[in-house]
């Protein structure tokens, strides 16, 4: 995906004639609908012989300039081969957090929350974990005030933070950390 604007600095020729899905987001059903499709012309620093014409959906006030998804980085074996490929992401400090995830994902990935064993979505483009405050609520977690407010989703909207819970989260089989997850109200202000 690319925001409409980033494309257009690319002067990339965007097709809104072609229909295009739409994306549900992680959070009550709401969709991303992109503006259009257009092809981008893509290569791995240093390997020529890795370039390929991708076609990218053009977001309206996407959060991100580019996301470059699964399917590419599968087809291109960066996950699976070239491994040198993916490097950290420098660290973004946002104001507001981003939750970047466009749901509908096939990949799930298994932990275990206060010791209970679980199924999520990884997104490794959020800034912060998100949980439901109804699923909070539902094991009796305790909410505390926290100093953020509200997260941001892909398509640059906002959603109100209800609070932080501290439970113990764990992705192998040794002592969970305690991590922050944060809460989302399903009932945003704005």
């Amino acid at each position: 995906m690319i925001n409409a604007k980033f494309a257009r600095e690319l002067d990339l020729v965007i097709d809104s004639v072609t229909p295009c899905p739409a994306f549900e987001l992680p959070t009550f059903k709401k969709l991303l609908k992109p503006s259009g499709r257009a092809s981008v012309t893509c290569e791995f620093p240093e390997e020529p012989e890795s370039r390929v014409v991708e076609v990218f959906f053009v977001i309206e006030n996407f959060a991100h300039s580019v996301v470059v998804g699964r399917i590419f980085l599968r087809e291109t074996k960066t996950i699976d081969k070239f491994r040198y490929r993916l490097k950290d992401k420098p660290l973004q400090v946002h104001e507001i957090p981003v939750v970047a995830s466009f749901g509908g994902q096939d990949e799930k990935l298994k932990f275990w929350l206060d010791g209970q064993e679980l199924v999520s979505t990884p997104d490794t483009g959020s800034e912060i974990n998100v949980m439901s405050l109804s699923f909070a609520k539902q094991r009796g977690f305790v909410i505390k005030e926290d100093t953020i407010h509200q997260v941001c989703f892909a398509d640059s909207s906002l959603q109100d933070v209800e609070g932080v819970v501290s439970v113990p989260v764990s992705f192998g089989n040794g002592l969970p950390p305690s991590l922050l997850l944060k809460l989302i109200d399903p009932n945003p202000r704005n």
